[in-house]
């Protein structure tokens, strides 16, 4: 009887010049040594930060230049009115759009990956049954009214579950045709873009704060539609300022820009 097994996938990852220090000393080369399974990472970024990336030292890197996408961060600023989090608004809908973009360039089945997240052990995220590829979830327990007021808004066909299975674990598992489908969905239901009907589903009072959640849309909308492509694979993992100590028992941890004074900040 052949067993499962890991199913190769690309990452994409947004990327800001102030993740530098992170993503360079932690994030990037974790991900080359524990994700099973990776095979390109696409860094959604500004034409500016080319020069961060030597190539001949990132063979795995591919840039993907935000000038690609269909709206840009100002279109998210005037939607947003400049509300201090647009940047924070814009990396959901340029993850969303990231497979119309790359198109055949991505792999069907591809992991969002956020970069101040760093893998510490070797963790696969798709899996290979007999031909059925099937996304690996983490969890987490983390709930957020506004996140599921603007899920009810903009879909109101789907919602979370199970009160336990939280999305934002600041990485998922995605397949080209699970977006797609969603996409198209919205379009459908709004009569506009979907980035454009995404944002202004969030309420007016949230624009500088915490809104919407791409990952709580993406789960409850895969589970809902795909649930036999997707299974609840628990990680042990933790919001940090610095790494753990090896003898805590994580799988990754989240090392957020706000947590972090020590790091020196990027000069570019």
């Amino acid at each position: 009887m052949v067993q499962p097994f890991p199913a190769p996938c690309d990452f994409v990852i947004p990327f800001h010049k102030k993740d530098a220090p992170v993503f360079f000393t932690y994030t990037l080369p974790h991900l080359l040594k524990n994700a099973i399974g990776l095979r390109t990472l696409f860094l959604i970024t500004a034409k500016e930060n080319q020069s961060l990336f030597p190539f001949h030292e990132f063979e795995k890197i591919q840039l993907v230049f935000e000038d690609l996408f269909p709206f840009t961060l100002e279109d998210v600023a005037q939607i947003c009115q400049n509300r201090g989090r647009t940047a924070w608004y814009y990396q959901q809908v340029l993850k969303l759009y990231a497979h119309r973009v790359l198109k055949e360039k991505l792999l069907e089945e591809y992991v969002i990956w956020d970069s101040d997240t760093i893998l510490l052990k070797p963790t696969p995220f798709f899996i290979n049954d007999i031909g059925e590829i099937s996304g690996l979830f983490a969890i987490s327990p983390e709930y957020n009214p506004p996140y599921m007021e603007h899920m009810e808004r903009l879909l109101p066909e789907i919602r979370r579950l199970n009160p336990l299975w939280g999305g934002v674990t600041h990485h998922q598992p995605w397949k080209k045709r699970w977006v797609e489908e969603l996409l198209q969905r919205i379009e459908w239901r709004h009569g506009r873009n979907a980035w454009r009907a995404y944002l202004e589903k969030v309420e007016q009072k949230h624009w500088g704060g915490a809104g919407c959640a791409d990952y709580e849309i993406m789960m409850a909308w895969t589970f809902t539609y795909f649930g036999s492509e997707s299974t609840i694979r628990p990680l042990r993992w933790a919001n940090r300022r610095e790494l753990p100590e090896v003898t805590e028992d994580l799988d990754f941890v989240a090392l957020h820009e706000h947590m972090m004074p020590l790091l020196p900040k990027s000069s570019a």
